[in-house]
């Protein structure tokens, strides 16, 4: 018995040209506090951003305030916070990988002040993404949603054509 199939004609390059002229957004996000939180003296804390500007991959699951990565590639993370009223004492904040710290930012607070934190990941889809932080104050501080400084954003910047292909 023989079988016969036809395949549709397949151009690879036409299909090659389709790809690079079709408009694609890299992966990104933008989140903020949704409500104050109270981030406990020397404990590392998970940072509670629940509202979402944007999120152009649907990968930011704001019940566990976790980015999953959806393609592979380099990614940078930015964070900022503004305490309102905290005493003296230091800050840390982290890059959570997959539930391992990647990357710390330190900075010594005075009555209020903020801290920021940016670092570059080589990622692969799939990968989760928290940012945690810690004080030293010598008790429990708050950090305010209503502050227009506080969230954090991330961007895909480079890495597998940008999804093309």
């Amino acid at each position: 018995m023989t079988v016969y199939a036809n395949k549709p004609a397949f151009n690879v390059r036409e299909k090659l040209k389709e790809l690079e002229n079709k408009p694609w957004c890299p992966p990104s996000f933008r989140v903020d506090l949704h409500a104050q939180q109270s981030i406990p003296n020397a404990a590392h804390t998970v940072y509670a951003a629940g509202t979402v500007h944007w999120d152009t991959h649907n990968a930011y699951d704001t019940d566990t305030y976790t980015y999953v990565v959806p393609i592979s590639g380099i990614y940078l993370f930015n964070a900022t916070q503004w305490w309102s009223n905290k005493a003296e004492g230091r800050t840390l904040s982290r890059i959570l990988i997959n539930g391992s710290a990647q990357a710390y930012h330190y900075e010594l607070t005075n009555q209020g002040g903020s801290w920021t934190h940016q670092s570059m990941h080589s990622l692969s889809g799939g990968d989760r993404i928290q940012i945690s932080v810690y004080q030293d104050s010598g008790g429990s501080t708050t950090i305010d949603p209503s502050n227009l400084n506080n969230g954090w954003t991330g961007v895909m910047v480079s890495g597998h054509n940008y999804g093309r292909g």
